[in-house]
């Protein structure tokens, strides 16, 4: 989990490898136009794709993720 430092949004990286973003003020979650995903290999499907990190930029506007496979995904925030 990590809090953006300007918004206040807590994103929270799940074991199915998905970032669900919630609004810091009234705890309600945030639909996105398209799931926040990290990577999937379709060859490991049983494998879980846990994020293991999650960093967000001083400003907000980007946020990183590093999955249990080490993969490193990087974000930005768009609204």
């Amino acid at each position: 989990m990590e809090f953006t430092p300007i918004e206040g949004e807590l994103l929270v990286g799940l074991s199915s490898g998905e970032i669900k973003i919630i609004d810091g003020e009234d705890f309600q979650l945030i639909e996105q136009s398209t799931a926040l995903k990290v990577s999937e290999d379709q060859l490991k499907k049983e494998q879980k794709d846990s994020i293991k990190q999650l960093v967000v930029t001083q400003d907000g506007k980007y946020f990183a993720t590093s999955d249990v496979r080490n993969c490193v995904c990087l974000f930005k925030k768009d609204r």
